[in-house]
């Protein structure tokens, strides 16, 4: 499994805007690409003094899909963001290979 993590750190005044944003329109249209098989939203447990972080996991189960969906799709991911919500949400990527999961 390949994970783009994605790590976004919102300012107060648009969090509830962005988190319906996220829920209602990212996410949906990001299921629609057959690369990602699932989208996980995850809140970062940290005191913050002022803006709220959360990593957005977008999950890919082939490698030359994920490779190949990413090349092409990075740039507008975080193009999207910053036309949305400007400098009110900062983001950075990681990009992850799950190597073991043990239940």
């Amino acid at each position: 499994m390949y994970i783009y993590n994605l790590t976004a750190q919102v300012i107060p005044e648009l969090e509830q805007q962005w988190l319906e944003w996220v829920h209602k329109i990212h996410i949906p249209e990001m299921l629609g690409h057959a690369a990602l098989k699932k989208v996980q939203l995850l809140r970062i447990q940290a005191v913050q003094d002022s803006a709220q972080t959360y990593a957005l996991q977008y999950h890919s189960p082939e490698k030359a899909s994920y490779e190949t969906f990413w090349k092409s799709h990075e740039a507008i991911l975080m193009e999207s963001f910053q036309k949305h919500f400007g400098a009110g949400v900062l983001t950075f990527a990681t990009h992850l290979e799950l190597i073991a999961n043990q239940q």
